[in-house]
């Protein structure tokens, strides 16, 4: 079955190569957001006319959001693979509305001074390496999808399987929990980790994903 990744929001296009790697994944498809300036239908349209075969997808953050409404609309799609990926991201089942809305005021008005500040937010105690990892340019479009998107308005009918972690800033691992379990998804992985499992808790991402392949 072909695998394919979709990177979290502001994330650029390396920030699945250590994973990628240690799984001998290294030519596997990435499904790239940055710098789209169309909608997210039209972008999820385009990538649905790309899944032609039984699919995998791993998705991280906005990327498992967008995985997840690509589940609902492509018949190829096998499962899904949500690391670190809310029901909503702003909201009842995620971060405090004001949380989330101050976060876009300050990214609208100083993106470079905000990416620091997500650095931070993604890994409290290694900003500077997530740092590498981020876009180039204001992302405020692909933001927005992040904060446009809840689970509870698509239908999906393929197992999806959930990673949190316990320290995630931008997750919060009590809520997002109860949030997916209601839905319900097929099943709910915690870690000792914080919203850059993918970069920094390899092992047990590697580990969780392998027991899914």
């Amino acid at each position: 079955m072909k695998r394919v990744w979709l990177p979290g929001w502001q994330m650029n296009e390396t920030s699945f190569d250590t994973l990628k790697a240690q799984l001998g994944a290294e030519n596997e498809e990435q499904l790239s957001f940055q710098n789209e300036q169309g909608t997210v239908d039209s972008w999820l349209q385009k990538c649905s006319r790309q899944i032609t075969e039984p699919t995998q997808l791993v998705g991280w953050s906005l990327g498992g959001a967008l995985a997840y409404q690509l589940a609902s609309r492509n018949k190829w799609v096998q499962n899904c693979l949500l690391i670190n990926t809310n029901v909503q991201f702003s909201g009842e089942n995620g971060l405090e509305p004001d949380v989330a809305e101050g976060f876009m005021a300050r990214y609208e008005a100083n993106p470079e001074a905000t990416r620091k500040r997500f650095a931070l937010l993604v890994d409290q105690a290694r900003g500077k390496e997530v740092s590498s990892y981020l876009c180039l340019g204001k992302q405020l479009n692909t933001l927005q999808w992040l904060y446009d998107f809840n689970a509870e308005n698509f239908k999906v009918d393929v197992p999806c399987h959930v990673l949190l972690s316990a320290q995630d800033q931008l997750v919060p691992i009590e809520k997002a929990s109860k949030a997916w379990e209601a839905l319900p998804v097929a099943s709910l992985t915690k870690i000792n980790a914080q919203h850059s499992a993918p970069l920094f808790a390899e092992a047990d991402t590697i580990n969780w994903i392998q027991s899914h392949e």
